[in-house]
């Protein structure tokens, strides 16, 4: 099963302990995709929502204003996404922001015509560790 989700409803889902596993940069730099490694919560209601980790992608048309701060150090893996928040801007716009606490520190930031977020039916738990 597919679960797709648009702007609106991603204010409704949280991203908290997901894992940033890429960035692709498509049109020139013009759009990109945020590939992470998602923990879907539980405990909401309205949308529906995989059972169990799944991979999945956000996908961004129009990008400006992009800003990447991430300090690693010594980090090894991919990097826990803390919060994601997606607010309205004037002219149909969107400001994105995806922040990470510990390892990295810091945050990508954009603006951008339009995001979704996609992902397929969750894997267990197990199977992400194995």
């Amino acid at each position: 099963m597919r679960f797709s989700y648009h702007p609106h409803q991603l204010a409704g889902l949280s991203f908290h302990d997901s894992d940033l596993t890429g960035i692709e940069w498509l049109r020139d730099g013009e759009d990109l995709i945020l590939r992470l490694f998602w923990v879907p919560p539980i405990d909401i209601r309205d949308l529906p929502t995989p059972t169990a980790s799944t991979p999945g992608h956000f996908t961004v048309t129009s990008v400006s204003r992009l800003t990447v701060s991430l300090d690693f150090g010594e980090l090894i893996g991919t990097p826990s996404i803390y919060d994601v928040n997606i607010e309205p801007l004037p002219l149909n716009r969107w400001k994105v922001v995806v922040s990470f606490v510990g390892a990295p520190d810091g945050e990508i930031a954009f603006e951008c015509d339009n995001i979704s977020f996609s992902a397929d039916e969750g894997t267990s738990h197990s199977q992400r560790e194995g």
